[in-house]
């Protein structure tokens, strides 16, 4: 019998950042990445910090990359930014997952406060050892909900149909980059992780366990106000700025800060969230900047969690591309393993 998933499909990933906006087109084929056509990035100017688009400069700007990039795919798959995410943890009736949506529909801008309009939610039952009662003695359940803002989503999607492509899935970068490592490394997908994705502009962080997001959080860490011979007016190239961190004071000055981001979010997921008896299996960075050993080896001396970096290794690649040209589209590449079954029924 022909095997269904053999089928390889060609998609475009599309990754809304703070500051960029990043596009990775490939074709996948038996549960990989077979071939990594084209990735380039352009500068987010279409979203304000409050998170609202401005859908007609997102369809031109869409309708132009198409263009000059001779962009094949039709199946788009989204990103919107950590900063517009938001997770929280709510106790509920016991009830099915599809009754919990209703009652959190209905309770959203009353016992359930968000700070964005038409909020789009997606939520998950999670599993006890034992039973869990409310103030009442009833039957609990432990709920983690998730928000992001549909002021944002909407007119995306709206631009991308208005150029002749449709929204496939709509994802967080949180479980974008855990759909990665998870390809990368199999055997830890269920345990407790910290993944981070760091740029120039500012660093992701997220905690995952058995594979559900605790904790994502955007922090603007602007990487140019660790160098203290930088003037005001001087803006450096990709080489130059990093050949300028990596002096020995800049790098452990900006690595101390990141260390104190990673501790303030397992503090959280472990103490806040009373999880002490989960451990981290492993800090997993992925960057845009290719950054030297020392920074790895800085970091690890700075946290107790084992540092070990992120990165998309697909099979083939049809244009000129290093792997430092790679480096940035982790989120983009772990979209698309949304397409991956492993098995039937999954």
């Amino acid at each position: 019998m022909r095997n269904i998933f053999s089928k390889k499909q060609r998609l475009l990933s599309i990754v809304f950042e703070e500051h960029k906006i990043r596009f990775l087109e490939a074709s996948i084929i038996e549960r990989e990445i077979s071939t990594v056509h084209q990735v380039f990035s352009i500068e987010n100017s279409i979203v304000d910090e409050g998170g609202i688009l401005d859908k007609k400069k997102w369809t031109e700007l869409l309708k132009t990359q198409v263009k000059q990039y001779k962009i094949k795919a039709k199946s788009v798959h989204l990103v919107i930014p950590s900063s517009f995410i938001i997770v929280r943890q709510l106790t509920l009736p016991d009830v099915q997952e599809k009754d919990l949506k209703q009652m959190v529909q209905f309770e959203i801008g009353s016992t359930i406060h968000l700070p964005f309009e038409q909020p789009i939610i997606d939520l998950v039952k999670i599993k006890t050892k034992e039973p869990i009662l409310n103030e009442e003695g009833e039957l609990a359940a432990q709920v983690v909900l998730v928000a992001a803002p549909g002021q944002l989503i909407y007119p995306l999607v709206e631009g991308l149909q208005e150029n002749r492509l449709k929204a496939k899935i709509i994802d967080i970068p949180a479980l974008s980059l855990y759909r990665l490592f998870k390809q990368l490394h199999p055997q830890l997908k269920d345990e407790p992780i910290l993944l981070s994705y760091v740029t120039k502009e500012g660093i992701d962080i997220h905690i995952l366990d058995e594979g559900i997001v605790w904790f994502t959080r955007h922090i603007p860490m602007v990487i140019t106000s660790f160098l203290s011979d930088l003037s005001v007016e001087e803006v450096l190239d990709a080489k130059t700025l990093l050949e300028r961190i990596q002096k020995k004071e800049n790098y452990q000055s900006y690595v101390f800060d990141l260390g104190n981001e990673i501790e303030r979010a397992i503090n959280f997921f472990q103490y806040t969230l009373n999880k002490r008896d989960k451990r981290m299996k492993g800090c997993w960075i992925a960057t845009d900047l290719p950054f030297t050993d020392s920074f790895y080896q800085y970091l690890q001396e700075r946290i107790d969690v084992t540092v070990h970096q992120l990165t998309c290794q697909p099979k083939q690649i049809t244009v000129p591309m290093t792997n430092e040209q790679l480096l940035g589209y982790e989120v983009a590449a772990g979209m698309l393993f949304k397409e991956v079954r492993h098995g039937h029924g999954n």
